[in-house]
C-alpha cells in the first residue's frame, strides 16, 4: 500500500505557556506531573519526576500528525540539577499493519540539562506518518522547566 501525502503539510506548534494553559500537552509514567508555573515572571512547563528510570517511562506527549521530512525543535530549557532527556517522534496505531503500537518514527537524541537556562535546536527525519511527539524525561530526577518551545517543519 502506498500513501499519499499530498496536501497534508504536517503541522508546527509552538508554545510560549503565557497563558498558563498546556494546550493538551499531556504526561504519564512514574507519577510524573507536568503544571504550568511561574519563573522569573514568565510562565513555564514545569516537568516533575520522582526517580530514575528509563527513559521512556516517565513521557510527556504533544499529539499532532506530523508527516514524514525534516523537522526543527528549539526550546529554553533548565533543570534543578543535571541530567539528559531525550526526544523524538511516534506514531501509536498504524491501521494498515498489525501489532504497531507505539513504533518510532525518528531517532530520539539526547539532551543534557543543566541549572541554567540553555537554548536547545534539535533537528530530526521524520520516516513517516505519525500522531505524537514525545519528551522522554525518565532518566532526569527533579524537576526540568521548559519554556518557548517550537517544533516546525523544513
Amino acid at each position: 500500500i502506498v500513501v499519499d501525502y499530498s496536501g497534508v503539510t504536517g503541522e508546527t506548534f509552538s508554545y510560549n505557556f503565557e497563558d498558563g494553559s498546556k494546550n493538551g500537552i499531556v504526561g504519564w509514567g512514574n507519577s510524573s506531573t507536568q503544571e504550568i508555573v511561574t519563573e522569573n515572571n514568565s510562565k513555564v512547563l514545569k516537568l516533575y519526576n520522582p526517580s530514575k528510570v528509563n527513559s521512556w517511562e516517565a513521557q510527556v506527549a504533544f499529539d499532532r500528525i506530523f508527516v514524514p521530512g525534516n523537522y526543527t525543535l528549539t526550546y529554553r530549557i533548565k533543570g534543578d540539577a543535571t541530567g539528559t532527556i531525550d526526544q523524538g517522534f511516534q506514531y501509536s496505531y498504524d491501521p494498515i499493519e498489525t501489532n504497531t503500537q507505539f513504533k518510532n518514527a525518528s531517532d530520539y537524541p539526547q539532551t543534557n540539562v543543566t541549572t541554567d537556562w540553555q537554548e536547545k535546536t534539535i533537528q530530526f527525519s521524520v520516516t513517516r506518518a505519525c500522531n505524537r511527539f514525545l519528551l522522554n524525561i525518565g532518566q532526569f530526577v527533579g524537576n526540568i522547566y521548559i519554556d518557548n518551545l517550537t517544533l516546525e517543519k523544513n
